[in-house]
């Protein structure tokens, strides 16, 4: 071997160790790579907002679904589940802080605030439920539900840095959705009270569906609840419902009230669980029903007493619903209808029930949470004519027919039946467009206004009036020669009608509304409703303008647990146009109630 190939080989000898050495001290002593920028959410960020991982927590007491009651309970809500709820709130938790998740069970509009308290029970924020609170790690409590400040529920959460921490929804929600005796939605009152707790949480109303009203939603503890007619008692036994609520679930009821405002009926509707697996934005319900009775009687002495009836009534109601981003769209179609007939001959159809009416209302949620604009019309008529007639064994009969100025037109006695009222008469068409405005939205009081335009028309055209008595016939107005005829038929079987005067009937002009709630902690809640509508047609005809006025007003004291005093003020003032009755009424009500107990 020669010194140059030596001396090569030596310092690949040389190398190879300074490379090992080299490699060993970049192994031990290099730092760590760069942080990829953006947000962790591989590890407990992403599990906490998985269901499956909440349901396993134990169930609430009241709660008869386990071990997966919260899966359960978020199929009544309409909402998404708290899992979609969370991925889909888009708010971003900064380094350094974590942040607290309250669930909706509706939308957060209808449902009460809630407000974040510092430790030593200071505000830290206030808001809407369904959505993320950014925080500092720590321990809160959330205050929410309806009610007083004590009746409301309180949830200590501890948040964690980089963390969001959901509230499990233990609470419940429920709706009442007020309707008269047709199925129409209207502002009718109602009361609400805990029952298992003795415990009263006020007064509240329906909603006036044609002004684009939607339903509130009431945030509770699980329990039993008390619904009853407005003014009631706490221990009623009658004009009442009871609803018991369960944890996690949001339940819809609807109850029934009569024209002075008298529970006469009502239940759970709907769970919600159906509408939860929809995925169209359309649905569509469609209910019919009826009934059909015979009555036959058969008399021997004298057999010209023998009948036969047949009696025959459906319902048929059809929901046509749309709701698609901001957009809600809702069309009603109600059609009662009843007749009967004698001795199998439809010939003779009486139809004691005839109401058709279609209804449909668009909603447009956009620009601001607290802005809603709305459209709506509504079409009522009756579509069968109606008939008065005699029975077929009075031979001796007379119809007397009456102008509308009371004086005599016709003297029938050779007719059965006539006609009363022609089809599709009357027919009633209503149209407004306007927007709910939220003016202020805070914990113990809010305040909403609403602004429209609105235009009512009702035609009524060939109808006859049935009078019951003769004095309804203008004598001085009938000839001698008439007077003959005329004292004749009265004295034998006979009856009058009078032809009315055909009837257009306008209404327009715009209507404001103002609804104010103040919730004054444990010393009660007053409520305040103002309706005003400006009628437009006395500027037409230059006379003086007198606007129309609905007022509603309760201011309810809480005495103690189990006695409340509650003063109600009501005013009404419609003026009277052509046909209407005006209206100018105040009423002052003061109700003492109490309620005892032992157990």
């Amino acid at each position: 071997m020669s010194i140059v190939q030596g001396a090569a080989a030596v310092n690949n000898r040389i190398c190879a160790v300074l490379g090992c050495i080299a490699l060993w001290l970049h192994i031990n002593y290099a730092g760590p790579p760069p942080q990829i920028p953006g947000e962790d959410i591989s590890g407990t960020y992403n599990t906490i907002a998985r269901i499956s991982d909440t349901a396993v927590l134990a169930p609430p007491s009241a709660s008869p679904h386990s071990p997966l009651w919260l899966e359960t309970a978020m199929k009544t809500w309409d909402a998404p589940s708290l899992a979609q709820q969370i991925e889909e709130d888009a708010t971003m938790v900064p380094v350094g802080k974590g942040a607290i998740y309250i669930p909706r069970f509706s939308d957060p509009a209808l449902e009460p605030t809630v407000q974040i308290n510092e430790p030593g029970g200071k505000l830290y924020k206030w808001g809407e439920t369904g959505k993320k609170y950014t925080t500092l790690p720590g321990d809160y409590s959330v205050v929410l539900g309806s009610g007083s400040i004590n009746q409301r529920i309180v949830k200590k959460i501890t948040v964690e840095e980089g963390k969001v921490a959901p509230l499990i929804p233990d609470w419940c929600g429920l709706t009442v959705d007020a309707v008269d005796s047709n199925n129409i939605p209207f502002r009718g009152p109602y009361e609400l009270a805990r029952i298992d707790e003795l415990e009263a949480y006020g007064r509240s109303y329906g909603r006036d569906y044609t002004l684009g009203e939607r339903i509130k939603t009431w945030i509770l503890k699980p329990g039993l609840y008390k619904i009853f007619t407005a003014g009631g008692g706490y221990n009623t036994l009658t004009n009442f419902i009871t609803v018991r609520l369960i944890p996690g679930e949001f339940v819809r009821v609807i109850i029934i009230e009569n024209q002075k405002d008298q529970i006469i009926g009502g239940g759970v509707v709907n769970t919600g669980a159906l509408s939860a697996r929809r995925k169209s934005n359309w649905n569509r319900n469609l209910n019919v029903g009826g009934t059909i009775t015979f009555n036959s009687t058969i008399n021997k002495t004298p057999p010209s007493n023998s009948s036969n009836v047949t009696n025959i009534s459906f319902l048929t109601l059809f929901d046509l619903i749309y709701k698609k981003g901001s957009n809600d769209w809702e069309t009603n179609v109600f059609w009662n209808e009843g007749l009967n007939f004698s001795d199998l001959n439809p010939s003779n159809i009486n139809y004691p029930v005839d109401v058709f009416r279609l209804t449909s209302l668009w909603i447009w949620r956009v620009f601001f949470p607290w802005l809603g604009p709305y459209v709506r019309t509504q079409l009522q008529m009756e579509i069968f004519p109606v008939y008065k007639q005699f029975d077929k064994n009075d031979f001796n009969h007379y119809f007397i027919m009456l102008r509308p100025d009371s004086s005599v037109d016709e003297i029938d006695d050779k007719t059965l039946s006539k006609r009363t009222k022609p089809a599709f008469s009357p027919v009633t068409f209503e149209a407004g467009i306007g927007a709910n405005i939220d003016v202020v939205s805070q914990d113990n009081y809010d305040a909403k206004f609403r602004v429209g335009i609105g235009y009512s028309q009702t035609n009524q055209w060939s109808q006859i009036i049935l009078q019951d008595s003769s004095s309804a016939i203008a004598s001085y107005k009938i000839t001698s020669a008439d007077t003959a005829q005329l004292d004749s038929a009265l004295k034998r079987t006979h009856i009058i009608l009078q032809q009315s005067e055909d009837m257009d009937l306008k209404s327009y002009g715009p209507e404001f509304g103002l609804a104010l709630n103040l919730r004054a902690g444990n010393l009660g809640i007053a409520r305040g409703d103002f309706k005003m509508i400006i009628p437009v047609d006395p500027l037409i005809n230059k006379h003086m303008v007198i606007p129309n006025f609905d007022v509603n007003s309760t201011i309810s004291w809480t005495l103690t647990r189990s006695v409340t005093l509650d003063y109600m003020f009501q005013y009404q003032l419609i003026r009277k146009i052509k046909q209407q009755i005006g209206v100018d009424v105040a009423t002052h009500s003061l109700f003492l109630r109490f309620s005892f107990n032992s157990r």
